[in-house]
């Protein structure tokens, strides 16, 4: 027998069409290649009657599986058959049986019949119980089919803004699951490969995993299913704005995705729902959605059924398992950069406590709230996977050839950036990128398990991808990153947490912090202790404020425990007795706060008071730019522009003669926000930056006013991380240097970066790949790995005649007054820029970062 198989795999990367396809014609997903024969495939050669497809259905009340079989039939006549159903339980002892008479007719047939459990035991993430069922079918004693199984007695269900597991309530932790492997793309090399992802899943404190989107390879779900680990079945539909391309024929080829892979996997029980869509944007696929999650209603009355993941069309809703109802499920995607700062931080603590709208996301108060989207884990070890690669992996696949050009391409940018010194090796760089990630994944956990409205998330991701590196907890080698252990960590201590009104305090400032205990009932914290080296406090005669799911206090953390720079503080919670029951550590940074130099000239452009009047407060003299005169006499100036436009054309001559005046070298300019070509506004606003709309026309630089062209382009990041780095100068004096912008710098750190900029001196760079998604996304997001890094810089110090501009993208306009690092930072940027002025000008070289 010859049997002949012609493939025509998803057409991706060229402009052509075989067959009447073309580029992203079919579903699948971008993230890892699912064409041609890259599952298991077997014949099976049946003379009379095959199995098409076997269901048992589960039923806990019951104790018994309701078996749905479809077996087809070629004989012509009419015959009778015996049918067989043997279940045996994990030790091998039989469990139920059914035998009974049928006659088959040619065609399909539908064949329903109960197996009754002995001793029933469920199946569950602690005892993934499972039955291994036999069924057969003969004619006259010979033996016609056969179909093995192994299958779970469980029901997962959503009741009253909650989670519920066999009737118990279940909070979920899951991950993404991106299956990216390092041999074979898709298919993991062997089941020792998923044993481990999956035991470090668990190790982590997750009980979901989100495999990411395409029906995996069945021995991932076997071993899920083995260990108790939790899934969610999805088919090969990438949605959003451009996956796939709409046909004709797109409406039938994404029925047939989402038909066979419930058909294939549905007795599989840690799959405990069925995830239609996710981000849809265009309304030929809102179309689907509705028809879709009705018809895996009707493959699968046993499950959930989830329409559309992150609700972007019109909310995200549940089918609950037998109903054909559809409702409203609060399911939140949100991405936040690390560092993380106070307004996220708090968004995350109090989500649901008031109506709002997160992103594309409804929320009604008091609503259970699944957070099925957020986080990311920090670049790997590039040098320690391209190398691995090369000697173990596959050098054909996107994530060699992505981490063979980020090898090439960091090391360059490292030396152009001058940061050798800092970061000798590209590995040392790519942990310190895990490092502040793995704060920032930790804040954010924390914060959502402290948060009552909250019955589940999913970080993105557990795994990394091939372009989407900086996403994962662990790498494509299973290696964990610092984000992992964080991870860990907060799952292992999710009972208590301590969130300090605000991080970053000045000298004196006292440090209050809001501590809050979760599922304490029967053993509520006596007392806390605060502990720093060899130094402490303790609080006693704890007036904690709550119910029996939730406790709160606030304390205040006296100041003799801080120290000018980063304070490390240890919260040990003890019972009447002394004993520990719960620990945590909190981070606060104390600064100095710097001094206005008697002698400054300091001219201010602030046509809408944002800073003037604070500047006042703190003792600087300042002279509003509209009253300032030039003379033979004058004092060389600082000249300070708030905001990145003039108020009215008028004001253009005031900014004209400072820039004559900075051009003579009688002073220096200082541009929060300087006018700048952004390539993505809408994340100024969303961290409070710069609020010009797009297509605004900028007075300043259309008329030339403002002597340069400068280009920003966004290095805010997500899981293309964006390292902002800050080394040793003056401006930083009082703050940490030669590092990237952590903790401290949460509330200021850019969310965008000049490219391309020719300056004397870059005291802040930004080394990264990112790049908003444009009309290229379809060209660029492919399978040839991801987009081209770059560096930038956040601070040039760049001449102009024999004066200086000192040009920043650090979020500083609307934060000076709030937060004491910006306020130090402004204060710096100040007088370097005035000391600069007292002295003679010089000239450096020029670095085009």
């Amino acid at each position: 027998n010859q049997i002949t198989v012609r493939i025509v795999s998803p057409i991706i990367t060229q402009a052509i069409e075989i067959d009447g396809l073309g580029p992203n014609d079919m579903p699948h997903w971008r993230g890892g290649l699912t064409a041609g024969i890259w599952q298991c495939v077997h014949l099976e050669f049946n003379k009379d009657a095959w199995i098409e497809s076997t269901f048992y259905k589960p039923d806990i009340t019951k104790s018994e599986f309701k078996l749905e079989l479809t077996v087809q039939s070629k004989n012509p006549e009419a015959n009778p058959i015996e049918l067989t159903v043997q279940l045996k339980d994990a030790d091998g002892n039989p469990a139920g049986e059914v035998v009974q008479t049928m006659t088959l007719s040619s065609g399909a047939n539908k064949i329903e019949t109960t197996i009754e459990l002995q001793n029933p035991i469920l199946w569950d993430c602690e005892n993934p119980h499972l039955y291994r069922a036999k069924l057969t079918l003969k004619k006259n004693n010979n033996l016609l089919a056969q179909a093995e199984d192994r299958i779970g007695l469980k029901e997962f269900t959503y009741e009253k803004d909650a989670f519920y597991l066999n009737g118990k309530r279940l909070y979920l932790r899951g991950g993404f699951w991106e299956g990216v492997y390092a041999k074979h793309q898709s298919y993991p090399e062997d089941r020792d490969v998923i044993r481990r992802e999956i035991a470090l899943a668990k190790a982590a404190g997750l009980n979901l995993l989100r495999p990411w989107r395409r029906p995996v390879p069945p021995i991932i779900l076997e071993e899920a299913d083995e260990a108790g680990m939790l899934n969610i079945g999805s088919p090969a539909v990438e949605c959003m704005s451009c996956w796939p391309t709409i046909r004709p024929e797109t409406p039938a080829r994404i029925e047939y995705e989402i038909r066979q892979l419930i058909l294939r996997d549905r007795n599989h029980p840690s799959i405990i729902w069925w995830e239609m869509f996710n981000e849809v944007t265009r309304k030929e696929i809102a179309d689907l959605i509705t028809p879709m999650s009705l018809m895996a209603r009707q493959l699968d009355p046993t499950r959930l059924i989830l329409d559309e993941s992150g609700g972007w069309s019109s909310g995200a809703h549940f089918y609950k398992p037998k109903s054909y109802e559809r409702q409203k499920l609060a399911e939140l995607h949100s991405y936040v950069r690390a560092p993380v700062n106070e307004r996220h931080w708090n968004l995350y603590q109090n989500l649901g406590n008031q109506d709002t709208k997160e992103g594309n996301t409804k929320i009604k108060a008091g609503v259970g709230i699944f957070v099925s989207e957020f986080g990311f884990g920090g670049l790997p070890e590039i040098e320690a996977n391209f190398l691995k690669f090369k000697k173990f992996g596959n050098q054909k696949l996107p994530a060699y050839r992505h981490f063979e050009r980020l090898f090439h391409d960091l090391k360059a940018a490292i030396q152009a950036c001058e940061i050798e010194n800092i970061y000798p090796e590209i590995d040392d760089f790519c942990r310190a990128s895990q490092a502040i990630q793995a704060r920032g994944n930790r804040r954010q956990l924390e914060a959502l398990l402290s948060n009552e409205n909250i019955n589940g998330y999913c970080i993105h991701a557990f795994t990394d991808g091939d372009w989407i590196l900086g996403a994962g907890l662990i790498d494509n080698w299973q290696n964990p990153k610092a984000a992992y252990y964080s991870i860990a960590e907060a799952n292992k201590n999710s009972h208590f947490f301590a969130f300090p009104e605000k991080r970053n305090l000045q000298s004196g400032e006292l440090a209050k912090l809001r501590i809050i205990a979760r599922n304490s009932l029967d053993a509520l914290p006596s007392s806390l202790h605060v502990t720093k080296g060899n130094l402490s406090h303790e609080f006693e005669a704890l007036d904690w404020q709550g119910d029996s799911e939730l406790y709160k206090l606030n304390v205040v953390i006296p100041a003799c425990l801080l120290d000018n720079g980063t304070n490390a503080l240890e919260l040990i919670a003890k019972d009447g007795d002394g004993v520990t029951l719960h620990k945590c550590l909190i981070e606060l940074f104390v600064v100095k706060t710097a001094q206005a130099p008697e002698d400054l000239n300091l001219i201010v452009y602030d046509p809408d008071d944002e800073i003037t009047t604070w500047l006042q407060i703190n003792n600087y003299k300042t002279t509003r730019l509209e009253d300032w005169r030039l003379s033979d006499d004058s004092k060389p100036a600082v000249f300070l522009f708030v905001p990145d436009d003039v108020r009215a054309e008028s004001d253009l001559s005031l900014v004209a003669t400072a820039m004559e005046t900075i051009h003579s070298g009688k002073g220096n300019a200082l541009f929060l926000e300087a006018p700048c070509e952004h390539e993505s506004r809408s994340m100024l606003r969303e961290y409070e930056a710069s609020d010009t709309k797009k297509g605004t026309f900028n007075k300043l630089a259309a008329s030339g006013t403002f002597p340069f062209k400068l280009t920003a382009r966004p290095s805010f990041a997500f899981w293309e991380s964006s390292m902002h780095i800050v080394k040793d100068h003056p401006i930083f004096d009082g703050l940490p240097v030669n590092c990237m912008m952590d903790e401290p710098y949460h509330e200021i750190a850019p969310v965008e970066s000049y490219y391309e900029l020719a300056c004397e001196v870059a005291p802040s760079q930004t080394i990264t790949w990112f790049r908003p998604e444009g009309k290229d996304k379809v060209q660029k997001r492919t399978f040839m790995g991801g987009d081209d890094l770059w560096y930038g810089t956040n601070l040039a110090i760049k001449s102009h005649g024999k004066g200086l501009f000192l040009l920043s993208t650090f979020i500083l306009r609307r934060k000076i007054k709030r937060d004491p690092i910006a306020a130090r930072l402004f204060a710096n940027l100040i007088l370097f820029a005035h000391q600069k002025t007292l002295l003679p000008s010089t000239k450096s070289k020029s670095l085009t970062v």
